[in-house]
C-alpha cells in the first residue's frame, strides 16, 4: 500500500490522495501476500534474525502480486522491496549468461575454472571461487552456471564485454544505474538493485523474452465513480525467445542439481542464487511459467555479515531458496503445473558427453541431452572418451544372427553376414566367424559371421583336400563340407612342416556321407 500511495502522491498530489475520495484498484493478491509473509517470518523467526523482502509478479502481465518490504513497516518506514538497493552477488550472472547466448556463445563452450587475475587499467581484478561455487577442472558454461563458479563468469564477461551485459540487463527490466565494469559479472555493483527490479527482469525469461513493465494499479476512479485512469499491460520484446528458453533450461538445472536445490517445488521451475561478498546480502530469484518471485535476505541498517544465523552462513541457496520454495508452493497450489514451452523451430536437443560437452560417442560413460540455440550445438565427437586401441573379438558361434550382430556392433565392430547351407545347424544360427574368438582387432574393423541357411538337400559331400594346410584352416574346410575333423599329431624333425596336415583319410575328392569323420594327422616339430 505504501508503494501504491507514493505512486499516487507523485501523480495526483497528497491532497487528492488523502482527501479526494479516490478508489484505487490494485494488482495485489491478498492470499499470496499472506503466504509470502508466512514464508518469510516462519523461516526468520528469531528477534535477532536479519530482515527479508519478497516481490512476486505475474510475468505475462507485469502485475505485482506480492510485496513484502521488511519486518515491520510501522517501526521502520523503509520499503526494502522497492527502495532497498543491494549487491546482487551471483544472481547477476544470469544477465551475463543471457548476453552470451544472445551473442551466439554455446552453453557447452568450455572455460577454465581456476582462480585468476585480470589486468585492468589502474587495478588488477583478482577472482576466486569462494562464496558459492568452486572451480577446478575446465567446465562448460552450463556447468559453471549450475555451480555458480566465479572464475568461469569472469572469463566470460571479458569475452562478451560488460557494456553489452548492462544493455541486456536494462532491456530485461533493471532500472538502477549500472556501470560497465567487469565486476558486474559477479554482481559487484556500485549502487545495487532492488528485489522489484530483479523479479521484473527474471520475469522476461519466464515470458519468452518479453518484458512487461511492473504494474501495481489497474484503475482509479473519483468519488463519483468516474474513471480517471486505467492501466494496460506495457510489454516489449527484450531478448530472443530462443535465448530465454535456453537460459531457462540451464536455470532449471540450478534447482535440480546446483546451488538452488532447496528451491525445488516439485514442478518445472528455474532460478539463480546470489551471495554478496562476506555474506552481506543473499538472494534467490526464480520463476515458473505463471509466477516470478525475488527473495532478498539481509540487514537493512547496513552491510552486516550473516556468518552465524541459526548456526549457518547465509548464502542464496539457504534461507532465500527456502523462503522462495515455501512461498511458491503455497502461491501456486491452485495452479496446475506447466512446462516452459520451447520454440521448437529455433532450438535443438543433442546428446552430449557430460564431461567434455561434446557430442557423445558410444564410449562416453555420462551422456545427457542438452538444449541449444540452433547453430551453437557441438559438432565434434567427445575427445576424452575415445575408442580403445584394440578390442577383443567375442565368441558368437551358436548365437542367432541378430544376437551376434547386437553384441559385435555394441563393441564397435562392423558385421558382414554370409548365409550358407550348413548341415546340423538350425537356420539363422552362426556356425563360424572370422576373426576367431579372442583375436585382438581394431575398433570398426569387420567381423564376418557365417549363418546357417538350413540343412543341405544332398546327404552326400566331397572330402576336401587339406594336405599341406595349417591345422585351423583344414578344420574349417572340413567343417564347411559338412564333415567332422578328427585330429591327431605326429612328431617330425622337419621344422617347415610344423602345424601342417601331412596325412588325411579319406583323401580329397572322395564322396562320403555328410557328418562323416575325416582323420587328419598334423606335424608337430621337435628339435632333436
Amino acid at each position: 500500500m505504501e508503494y501504491v500511495k507514493q505512486i499516487l502522491i507523485d501523480k495526483y498530489g497528497a491532497n487528492a490522495v488523502f482527501k479526494g475520495g479516490l478508489r484505487i484498484f490494485t494488482t495485489l493478491d491478498v492470499k499470496m501476500q499472506a503466504h509470502a509473509e508466512e514464508a518469510v517470518w516462519s523461516t526468520l523467526d528469531r528477534p535477532e534474525d536479519p530482515s527479508a523482502s519478497i516481490v512476486a509478479i505475474d510475468p505475462k502481465t507485469g502485475y505485482i502480486k506480492v510485496i513484502v518490504g521488511g519486518r515491520d513497516f510501522n517501526t521502520q518506514k523503509f520499503n526494502l522491496a522497492v527502495q532497498g538497493r543491494r549487491q546482487a552477488g551471483s544472481s547477476f550472472k544470469t544477465f551475463v549468461l543471457v548476453t552470451a547466448i544472445e551473442d551466439g556463445v554455446s552453453p557447452n563452450k568450455v572455460y577454465q575454472s581456476t582462480p585468476l587475475t585480470i589486468r585492468l587499467p589502474g587495478k588488477d581484478w583478482r577472482v576466486r571461487n569462494a562464496t558459492e561455487g568452486s572451480g577446478g577442472p575446465p567446465m562448460t558454461l552450463r556447468e559453471g552456471t549450475i555451480k555458480s563458479v566465479n572464475a568461469v563468469f569472469a572469463r566470460l564477461i571479458m569475452e562478451i564485454g560488460p557494456q553489452n551485459v548492462v544493455n541486456i540487463a536494462k532491456k530485461m527490466g533493471i532500472t538502477s544505474p549500472l556501470n560497465p565494469y567487469p565486476a558486474i559479472a559477479l554482481g559487484g555493483l556500485k549502487i545495487g538493485v532492488s528485489p522489484l527490479e530483479m523479479a521484473s527482469a527474471y520475469g522476461t525469461l519466464a515470458n519468452h523474452g518479453v518484458h512487461c513493465k511492473p504494474l501495481s494499479i489497474l484503475k482509479i476512479t473519483d468519488s463519483k465513480g468516474k474513471l480517471l485512469e486505467e492501466n494496460k499491460v506495457d510489454e516489449k520484446m527484450a531478448i530472443n525467445p530462443t535465448t530465454a528458453y535456453v537460459v531457462t533450461d540451464i536455470l532449471q538445472d540450478v534447482i535440480r542439481y546446483g546451488t538452488g536445490r532447496r528451491a525445488n517445488i516439485g514442478r518445472p521451475a528455474a532460478g539463480k542464487t546470489g551471495t554478496a561478498q562476506n555474506y552481506r546480502d543473499a538472494w534467490f530469484i526464480g520463476y515458473t511459467p505463471d509466477l516470478v518471485a525475488s527473495v532478498w535476505v539481509g540487514y537493512p541498517q547496513g552491510q552486516i555479515e550473516m556468518k552465524n544465523i541459526h548456526g549457518i552462513r547465509v548464502v542464496g541457496g539457504s534461507f532465500p531458496a527456502q523462503i522462495w520454495a515455501k512461498f511458491m508452493y503455497k502461491a501456486l497450489e491452485d495452479t496446475p503445473p506447466s512446462r516452459f514451452p520451447a520454440p521448437e523451430s529455433e532450438v535443438i536437443r543433442v546428446r552430449v558427453c557430460k564431461d567434455s560437452g561434446l557430442l557423445a560417442s558410444i564410449y562416453c560413460p555420462n551422456v545427457v541431452t542438452r538444449t541449444f540455440v540452433k547453430g551453437t550445438e557441438p559438432t565434434k565427437l567427445c575427445n576424452i572418451h575415445t575408442a580403445p586401441t584394440a578390442v577383443t573379438v567375442p565368441n558368437v558361434v551358436g548365437l542367432t544372427a541378430e544376437e551376434a550382430k547386437t553384441i559385435l556392433t555394441e563393441l564397435g565392430f562392423k558385421v558382414n553376414q554370409v548365409n550358407e547351407v550348413y548341415p546340423g545347424v538350425p537356420k539363422g544360427e552362426v556356425f563360424n566367424q572370422e576373426p576367431k574368438e579372442g583375436t585382438e582387432a581394431e575398433p570398426e574393423s569387420m567381423v564376418t559371421i557365417s549363418v546357417s541357411a538350413g540343412e543341405p538337400v544332398s546327404q552326400k559331400t566331397t572330402v576336401p583336400n587339406v594336405l599341406g594346410m595349417e591345422e585351423h584352416k583344414a578344420i574349417q574346410a572340413i567343417d564347411r563340407a559338412g564333415l567332422l575333423a578328427i585330429v591327431s599329431y605326429e612328431k617330425t624333425s622337419i621344422s617347415s612342416k610344423n602345424g601342417e596336415v601331412i596325412k588325411q583319410n579319406p583323401l580329397g575328392g572322395t564322396i562320403v556321407d555328410r557328418r562323416s569323420n575325416v582323420s587328419i594327422r598334423v606335424a608337430r616339430y621337435e628339435d632333436s
